[in-house]
């Protein structure tokens, strides 16, 4: 449940109420709510002890367009005909997967196909191995993740988490019944540059595809927490709301 404390400076002290909001879009797909993040902040902390940052070489594999990830078992497997290691972020033609072809754009009323060094248009798995720290015990754990060029789905430990498809929006899920504190969780995650989700997705000439944002884990109190906050300023009223979401 969500609480909404609405701050109106000048004006009203403050308006309290709680709703609660039913699971839609993108939500509906593992069923866990999702709530805003910041990924790869300017501001992050090598050392931060609550916050790990999953850029770097995942083990990957790659199917053709309708042949992954509707065979709803097999994320759960080991058995992966694994071709090697990609890095996230980052886009998997510019890493070398696919062969020299023409193009194909997203709306080709806008852009022309062209010849690229590397395309390929389907699915690629990627899997990476984490420890969680014997210290997150007792804490919510949450994974977050940004721009996944189409769509992406996420799996922590073989239990579905999440379905991206938010542009450059970043988003966070608590997958904290999913994971052990002291022991290694498996992260898949599966991205498709096979169609678009119409959501001011970046256009080019060519369908590439791959997370371009980092993907985190992060570590917060299990209790009470700030889980977003916004503020609307009107000038010519001289006032401003801010607005406090509370979990």
């Amino acid at each position: 449940m969500i609480v909404a404390v609405s701050l109106v400076a000048f004006t009203t002290p403050f308006v309290m109420f709680a709703a609660a909001e039913p699971l839609k879009g993108p939500d509906q797909w593992a069923g866990i709510p999702r709530h805003p993040a910041v990924v790869n902040s300017v501001t992050y902390d090598r050392n931060d002890p609550n916050l790990i940052t999953l850029h770097g070489e995942w083990e990957y594999a790659k199917y053709k367009h309708g042949s992954g990830w509707r065979q709803w078992g097999f994320p759960k497997t080991n058995d992966w005909p694994i071709a090697g290691t990609l890095r996230i972020p980052g886009c998997w033609e510019a890493q070398g997967v696919g062969e020299p072809a023409m193009g194909v754009p997203f709306l080709c009323q806008d852009q022309a196909p062209k010849d690229v060094r590397h395309f390929f248009r389907g699915e690629v798995w990627y899997r990476r191995q984490v420890e969680i720290p014997q210290a997150w015990t007792g804490k919510r754990i949450w994974i977050k993740t940004g721009g996944i060029r189409s769509c992406g789905w996420i799996w922590v430990n073989d239990h579905p988490v999440a379905r991206v498809a938010g542009f450059c929006s970043a988003w966070k899920y608590d997958v904290t019944p999913f994971v052990k504190p002291g022991e290694k969780a498996k992260i898949v995650v599966i991205a498709s540059n096979a169609f678009s989700p119409r959501n001011v997705q970046l256009n080019c000439a060519n369908r590439w595809g791959g997370p371009w944002r980092d993907i985190e884990l992060e570590a917060t109190p299990s209790g009470c927490f700030i889980d977003d906050a916004w503020v609307r300023g009107d000038f010519d009223k001289r006032l401003a709301e801010a607005h406090v979401e509370i979990a």
